[in-house]
């Protein structure tokens, strides 16, 4: 009797102590995420702070970096063998290599041509976005850019593509940034304005981190978007560039290179 009793006492110890913990929260459903990443992105990724952030690829001159169209990605031959995951990222990469041309007045017509095949390989809504701006009207084109990514993420609530091309595009085109910051910058030798450059573009770690993390709440969606390690790529890459705040030195841009370029290898490499 008594061990019966005994069994019972540290069955109804054991089920008070279990009550006592808090249950583990309910895993957020798809649209839920879904519509509250639509609502912080659109927050983080505001008018003000996407400006100062587009400003500051001016200081590539500034800094003393020039065009070197060798560092760009290839525009011929890597999309046909491309899983679509590769194909998102690639998308963002063609488009920072756009911006780069652009801003030391170079023609990038044959990169335009080679986001048009990878687009239609992914089934990119490309005409729901067109707005033709004049070449010469950079401050239109700023604000069309930003009406685009806003946009863009508004849609991706309901357009699995779309929500894909935004994820993936911004991780590549910040992976492309600092790859070419870090190239140019070991070129040119690291002076205080290259610190300045590398220090000024840490928001867009910073956003591109919370990004990837923003679909995190829903299991899903969080492995589909953090596809081959994203957020710990961007973690590291912030690891050595905060680390070094304010000193950067030659060895923290190769570190930040060995970070970059085995994700970026495969994506430019030819197809077979």
């Amino acid at each position: 009797m008594r061990s019966r009793w005994g069994l019972l006492a540290l069955w109804v110890i054991g089920a008070i102590w279990m009550a006592g913990i808090p249950a583990a929260a309910a895993e957020k459903s798809k649209a839920e995420v879904l519509g509250a990443a639509c609502e912080h992105l659109v927050e983080v990724l505001n008018e003000k702070d996407l400006t100062a952030l587009f400003g500051m690829m001016e200081k590539m001159k500034d800094a003393g970096l020039s065009w070197n169209k060798e560092l760009t990605l290839p525009v011929s031959g890597i999309v046909a063998c491309k899983t679509p995951e590769e194909l998102y990222v690639l998308w963002g990469m063609y488009a920072m290599d756009m911006t780069y041309a652009h801003l030391f007045g170079k023609g990038f017509e044959d990169i335009v041509a080679a986001r048009v095949e990878l687009e239609d390989r992914i089934g990119f809504p490309r005409d729901a976005f067109k707005k033709p701006v004049p070449e010469s009207d950079r401050e239109e084109k700023k604000n069309k850019s930003i009406e685009m990514i806003h946009e863009m993420i508004r849609q991706s609530q309901e357009n699995p593509v779309l929500l894909h091309t935004f994820v993936g595009g911004f991780y590549g085109s910040t992976l492309e940034l600092f790859y070419l910051f870090c190239s140019l910058g070991l070129a040119a030798g690291v002076t205080d304005q290259v610190t300045d450059l590398i220090n000024s573009h840490i928001p867009q770690l910073d956003l591109t981190y919370q990004i990837l993390d923003a679909y995190g709440e829903n299991g899903e969606l969080a492995q589909l978007l953090d596809v081959g390690g994203r957020k710990a790529v961007i973690q590291s890459i912030m690891d050595v560039v905060k680390a070094s705040l304010g000193n950067v030195r030659e060895e923290d841009l190769q570190k930040v290179l060995s970070i970059v370029e085995p994700v970026r290898a495969p994506l430019k490499a030819p197809c077979q």
